[in-house]
């Protein structure tokens, strides 16, 4: 039986991108890599977004869904990455059986909190 989780990551433009993601996806979980995408790594065709709007997306977002996911590891080992502006970084999360998605932010801190609360 399934039970799917939805991460939704957010963090400042000014990251090295392509580093933070590298750290945040050497997180495992059930033996199997992350592997977060970015929104803007799909298009549906040459220069075209495949989300609405008129302009492209003003800072990195990364998203993924995943079959029964430890959040609470999720979380603190987002508290381990060598984020340059931890107090902009923001995770939401939502388990099929929730209506809404709850909202963890400043990877320095809070979300090493959460994480151990959960």
């Amino acid at each position: 039986m399934s039970f799917v989780t939805t991460v939704i990551l957010v963090f400042s433009g000014s990251e090295d991108e392509e580093e933070r993601i590298r750290e945040v996806n050497s997180f495992s979980y059930r033996n199997l890599s992350l592997d977060i995408r970015s929104v803007e790594s799909v298009n549906v065709e040459p220069f075209t977004a495949w989300y609405g709007g008129t302009k492209s997306i003003i800072g990195p977002i990364y998203i993924g869904s995943y079959n029964h996911f430890d959040v609470a590891s999720f979380l603190a080992h987002l508290g381990t990455v060598k984020w340059d502006d931890p107090k902009y970084v923001q995770v939401l999360i939502r388990n099929e059986n929730e209506w809404n998605y709850s909202l963890y932010g400043d990877a320095g801190r809070e979300l090493i909190y959460k994480a151990i609360e959960q």
